[in-house]
């Protein structure tokens, strides 16, 4: 009957395929295997302390493999972030390139804008020039005329006060 190393960490021993002289006592199958199991106390503080060892050993172990598994799937999450990166370097530089385009129709047109402007302020200073030359020339034939009638009524003025 050899103890299991497997439980040995818990200071149970299971004796595995141990057959027990009382099983006839209470009923059982002499004949058939059975596992028991028997607590067992450490006899040399030796065995207390390498059993310690072992627990804390154990214990450290469980967590490192909690470590790396969770390096593990960390790992693997930034290598799928990193896969993804260029797809999106790509997307961001096709979207930068439309708003260039974007920003230069805007650019192209502000300046069609800006030249359509001038254009009209030019036709207008023109318009407004030569609309003043007009109304200074009619103002200029309204006057002579008024200057050419104030002249014929002054001189029928004088001839009347001439033959009176």
């Amino acid at each position: 009957m050899a103890p299991s190393t497997a439980n040995a960490a818990s200071s149970l021993v299971v004796l595995e395929e141990a057959e027990v002289d009382a099983s006839e006592a209470i009923g059982w199958d002499a004949d058939e295997p059975h596992s028991t199991v028997v607590e067992v106390l450490p006899a040399e503080p030796e065995e207390s302390e390498a059993l310690e060892l072992g627990r804390r050993a154990s214990a450290s172990l469980s967590a490192l493999a909690r470590t790396v598994k969770f390096l593990d799937a960390s790992l693997l999450q930034a290598v799928e972030l990193c896969r993804r990166v260029p797809d999106a370097i790509q997307r961001l530089e096709r979207k930068l390139a439309e708003e260039r385009a974007r920003f230069e129709r805007a650019r192209e047109r502000i300046e069609a804008l800006e030249r359509e402007l001038e254009e009209q302020r030019r036709a207008v200073g023109e318009f407004k020039k030569a609309l003043l030359d007009e109304q200074d020339a009619f103002l200029e034939k309204v006057l002579d005329e008024h200057e050419r009638e104030l002249d014929e009524l002054r001189a029928r003025l004088a001839a009347r006060d001439a033959s009176a």
